[in-house]
């Protein structure tokens, strides 16, 4: 079949339409097509069982930790806490606290970790930190929708879920 040399530039005109349209909605997002990161809930799922000393984290009768957690960003400032809803008396073999939270961040560029305490009526015992982790990260990996972060003794883990907002 031989196309004429109407055919040709209809379809050379069609072409020429259709090729920008293509290329301007590729369907990949990016950073610019969102407003915010909301971080939804937050768990514990690991922490030492014991201080690093190898006392209980409480004392007699309860023992175990009030657990809560900060979010703190890499110059140190304090994000967010749980501190006034901490989760009581978390025994060895209890599944970790879990948190639902509306954290709302609008700017991507901020490296984050948390940190795990237990909660006490004079001074609170730090329990670890996770490594931190950068929210443009995420973005770039694909607009991640969870998040699980660890202690570099891998002792400490918590995970986050994250919903991204345009």
């Amino acid at each position: 079949m031989q196309l004429t040399l109407m055919q040709m530039f209809r379809f050379f005109l069609v072409a020429l339409i259709a090729l920008p349209i293509a290329a301007c909605n590729s369907g990949d997002p990016t950073v610019e097509d969102f407003r915010r990161v909301v971080i939804t809930e937050v768990a514990v799922e690991s922490w030492p069982i014991r201080k690093p000393n190898g006392d209980r984290w409480d004392g007699f009768p309860t023992e175990n930790p009030d657990i809560y957690f900060d979010i703190v960003d890499s110059g140190g400032q304090l994000i967010f806490t749980t501190e006034d809803d901490d989760e009581s008396n978390v025994g060895d073999n209890d599944p970790g606290p879990r948190w639902v939270t509306d954290i709302q961040f609008n700017n991507f560029n901020r490296t984050l970790n948390f940190e795990v305490w237990d909660s006490d009526t004079d001074d609170d015992d730090f329990m670890g930190e996770t490594e931190s982790f950068s929210l443009i990260d995420l973005a770039d990996r694909g607009f991640l929708t969870f998040v699980s972060t660890e202690s570099t003794d891998q002792i400490t883990v918590v995970t986050a879920r994250l919903r991204w907002e345009r």
